[in-house]
C-alpha cells in the first residue's frame, strides 16, 4: 500500500507496468527529465516513463495530469513497488490502466510499396528486408544501426522498432525473434530508454501513433491523419518509425509468399 503520510497523485498506467508496481520495492533514479517527460531507470535495468498528459505515450510509462506538479530533476530517487510509483516525494497511484499491445492482424498484409527511408536513416536499412528473409546479413544490418543517430531515440532504432512492431503484429514470430535477438545483443550500444523501447517493440508494445499506422497499413489505409499524427512524432522517429513498419511488412509479406510457392510447386 502507498504510504499515506506521502503525497499522491492519480495516474493512467501503462498494463505492462502492472507486475513492477504490484512487487516488491525496487530503487532508482531519474536519468532524462524533460518539461513532458521523465525516465527513471531502476536498479534492475528496467525504465519507467512519467509523461505529462501532452507527451508522445510511449510503452512502460504512467501518464500523469500535469507533469509540471511533480518538479523532477535529473538523479531523483525513484521507488517502483507495493502499489505505486515513488518519484522524489510523490507517490504516484494507478487510478487507471491502458494497454500499449498492437492489435494482432487477423490477415497478415503484404504491402506492395517499398519503404520511404527519412535522410538521416543510412542506406543500411534497405538491407533489413531481405536479411529478415534470409537470415543473411542481419547482424552486420542490426550492428549498423543500432544506436545510430542523435536524439533520446536515435533513428536507426526506430526504424528497427518499427519493424519488431510490425513482426509482432502480423504473428512473424520467427523473424521477429531473430531480429530481436539480435537487436539485444548490441542494445548497450544506444541510451537506456531507446534500449527499453525496443525490448518492448520485440513484444509488440508501440505508441499509439504506430499501433494505429500499422492497423491501418494492413487495412490499406494509411492515408491521411493517420500517417500525419505518426510522422509528426518527434524530430525524425516518426518517419523511421513508419518506414520500419514497411519493411517488417514487407519481409513477413516475401516469406509467406515464398512459403505459398513452395506449397504449390
Amino acid at each position: 500500500m502507498p504510504d499515506v503520510s506521502v503525497p499522491s497523485l492519480p495516474v493512467a498506467a501503462d498494463d505492462l507496468l502492472a507486475p513492477l508496481l504490484a512487487g516488491p520495492p525496487r530503487r532508482g533514479e531519474v536519468v532524462v527529465a524533460t518539461p513532458l517527460a521523465a525516465y527513471a531507470r531502476l536498479e534492475d535495468g528496467s525504465v519507467v516513463g512519467v509523461l505529462d498528459a501532452r507527451a508522445v505515450r510511449v510503452p512502460g510509462s504512467v501518464v500523469v495530469a500535469a507533469r509540471a506538479r511533480l518538479d523532477v530533476v535529473l538523479g531523483d530517487e525513484v521507488g517502483a513497488g507495493g502499489g505505486s510509483l515513488r518519484v522524489g516525494a510523490v507517490d504516484l497511484v494507478p487510478a487507471r490502466w491502458w494497454d500499449s499491445r498492437v492489435p494482432a492482424l487477423r490477415t497478415p498484409p503484404a504491402p506492395t510499396v517499398a519503404a520511404s527511408l527519412p535522410d538521416d536513416v543510412p542506406a543500411v536499412a534497405e538491407d533489413l528486408e531481405g536479411a529478415l528473409g534470409t537470415g543473411i546479413g542481419l547482424a552486420a544490418v542490426v550492428d549498423a544501426l543500432v544506436g545510430l543517430g542523435p536524439g533520446l531515440t536515435p533513428a536507426g532504432d526506430d526504424v528497427l522498432g518499427g519493424a519488431l512492431v510490425a513482426l509482432a503484429a502480423t504473428g512473424d514470430t520467427e523473424r521477429r525473434r531473430r531480429l530481436a535477438a539480435e537487436v539485444r545483443r548490441v542494445r548497450h550500444r544506444t541510451t537506456a530508454v531507446s534500449a527499453a523501447l525496443l525490448d518492448h517493440a520485440a513484444a509488440g508494445h508501440a505508441i499509439p501513433e504506430l499501433a494505429r499506422y500499422v492497423v491501418a497499413l494492413a487495412a490499406g489505409k494509411a492515408v491521411g491523419g493517420v500517417v500525419q499524427d505518426l510522422q509528426r512524432v518527434g524530430a525524425s522517429s516518426g518517419a523511421a518509425l513508419a518506414a520500419g513498419a514497411r519493411i517488417g511488412f514487407r519481409a513477413a509479406g516475401r516469406v509467406r509468399e515464398q512459403g505459398k510457392a513452395a506449397e504449390v510447386a
